[in-house]
């Protein structure tokens, strides 16, 4: 693979390029260069890193090596979405996770694929555990938190949805929840199945704190309505197409918040730029913002306590319920669109111009709607009107 970007290197005019124009191609071609080996094994550092090296070198030189000086920004910055202020070149090593996460989601999801209904039968699809060994598995397990936290489940059976680590009961796992209980858990990798079936107190120590105690009768009250089944959970993603398939592209173009860019030390701290008033997070910056707040009460949308729930959110009798989720997502797309006017052309928030955009791209996306719902977008439009 590294000789092969090294061939497409040789014959490249880079002289004749600009900067940007070697950004492009070095995206293009070499950060495509590996999509399908990375669908299916976690590249080596050593290979990622390399690959990094050639663009890098490529996009700051034209040549075959470049030294720092000539580099004018460190490469995670030449790696972020140009609206906030690199050049987009794909991170690979992100990548690979996204394009590594299909294949768990096809495990839970399986449909007409002969290795997932293969795979199925010899491990436990909650923890992964079982009789596939070797490096590639290790690298689905190691990714099996990043997946539960961009899925909750409709538990059924139970059996292929762990008790304490997935989302299923509330809007977050059961171990962040109850701190103090899980702490006295004796198989903290059960199912839903194992826990019901057997009793809770099965799978706990027998000596507990207060605190713990009275987080098991807080749970306790929490599971009674629940009812096992014999169907299959159902795992559920905002990530994933109509057809049920995890849509890698957009989980990598998740909204890129303040709190992830403090992570890599790009800013130093992590208060939203849109209202100063908390740190921005997902659901701070989607629901909690007071611009992004007042835009779901004017419309009246009830905001769920975590974006996971985003797809669940009760549609209201005024709001059609054709094409509803396209709705929601105009609403995103635009919170997301003012913050960004707000933070890089220091715009003052303005809800009434919030909506107005929304029903400017209401207008716009309606072209995207079959012929039939096009006049949702003038629906749309009098529910957004400033009031």
């Amino acid at each position: 693979m590294i000789s092969k970007a090294d061939k497409y290197l040789a014959g490249w005019k880079a002289a004749l390029l600009n900067t940007l124009g070697r950004a492009v191609l070095a995206d293009a071609v070499l950060g495509n260069l590996l999509i399908y080996a990375m669908g299916a094994i976690e590249l080596p550092k050593g290979t990622i890193e390399a690959l990094d090296s050639r663009r890098r070198a490529f996009v700051w030189s034209g040549q075959d090596k470049v030294s720092g000086a000539q580099c004018l920004v460190a490469w995670d910055s030449v790696c972020l979405p140009k609206e906030l202020g690199g050049l987009g070149l794909k991170h690979l090593a992100t990548q690979n996770q996204c394009l590594l996460l299909k294949l768990i989601h096809r495990l839970h999801n399986p449909g007409a694929s002969s290795w997932a209904r293969w795979a199925r039968q010899r491990i436990c699809l909650a923890t992964l555990a079982g009789e596939l060994q070797g490096p590639h598995w290790k690298s689905l397990q190691e990714l099996l938190p990043l997946y539960r936290a961009i899925t909750t489940v409709d538990v059924h059976n139970g059996a292929s949805t762990s008790f304490w680590e997935d989302c299923w009961l509330q809007d977050h796992p059961l171990s962040e929840a109850f701190p103090a209980l899980y702490s006295h858990a004796t198989k903290p990798a059960a199912t839903v199945s194992d826990v019901l079936q057997c009793g809770l107190d099965q799978h706990l120590r027998s000596r507990r704190t207060r605190a713990a105690s009275t987080e098991r009768a807080q749970l306790l009250t929490l599971l009674q309505p629940v009812q096992l089944t014999v169907a299959e959970d159902t795992r559920i993603s905002m990530f994933q197409d109509t057809d049920g398939r995890l849509n890698t592209a957009l989980l990598y173009k998740t909204l890129m918040t303040r709190c992830n860019l403090l992570k890599k030390t790009i800013v130093t701290d992590a208060i939203r730029e849109l209202c100063h008033a908390a740190d921005e997070t997902v659901e701070h910056l989607i629901f909690h913002c007071s611009i992004a707040h007042s835009l779901w009460q004017s419309v009246g949308v009830e905001q769920p306590s975590h974006v996971h729930r985003l797809h669940k959110l009760k549609r209201p009798d005024h709001i059609p319920e054709r094409h509803f989720s396209v709705f929601i997502s105009l609403c995103c797309w635009n919170i997301w669109k003012h913050r960004n006017r707000v933070v890089f052309d220091k715009m003052p928030p303005s809800l009434q111009l919030l909506k107005n955009n929304c029903q400017e791209d209401s207008r716009l996306w309606a072209w995207r709607l079959p012929r039939a719902d096009a006049e949702l977008a003038e629906t749309w439009c009098n529910i957004l009107s400033p009031m």
